[in-house]
């Protein structure tokens, strides 16, 4: 997915650029809109929106899956500015880390792709209002890396992935 800055608030608000997402499972594809996301001022480190799908699942009659919530926490600063390097200006960004997820037996292929030699904390929680921990990490030594998250035992989880 891509974000784009508004130009009259480029810090804050940001553009979810038009795109699809591919089911690499069954190759559907899942068209969605454009739309704002918005840094929270309560929570200067996080960014939310609306992901709206033209329809979720074509195998159904009716238009399912269409609005999702997307919150995006970023507490990398690497300026020191009070600005999270998501919106801060490009030249005080560093390198920030490319992420893909997929399904694998027994639980999720996360691959990292960044700076060799820089280290990222894989962290999890098994609901948004408990704390993180820390169950992994990776310092890359060639570009990209894998690593498996297992399922977890309730079925639902959250991770994030912090630079170091």
């Amino acid at each position: 997915i891509g974000f784009t800055r508004v130009p009259a608030n480029r810090f804050n608000e940001l553009t979810l650029e038009p795109a699809s997402w591919t089911n690499l499972n069954t190759f559907q594809t899942f068209d969605f809109t454009s739309s704002t996301f918005d840094r929270d001022a309560g929570w200067p480190t996080n960014y939310y929106g609306y992901v709206d799908f033209a329809d979720g699942s074509l195998t159904t009659g009716e238009p399912d899956y269409l609005t999702w919530v997307l919150s995006i926490d970023d507490l990398n600063d690497g300026d020191h500015d009070g600005i999270p390097d998501f919106s801060d200006d490009l030249l005080a960004i560093v390198s920030p880390p490319k992420l893909s997820l997929s399904r694998t037996t027994g639980g999720f292929k996360l691959t990292v792709e960044g700076d060799v030699g820089r280290k990222y904390d894989i962290q999890q929680c098994l609901s948004l209002g408990a704390g993180w921990t820390t169950p992994t990490n990776v310092t890359l030594t060639n570009q990209a890396q894998s690593l498996v998250l297992p399922i977890p035992a309730g079925n639902s989880a959250f991770w994030r992935v912090l630079a170091q």
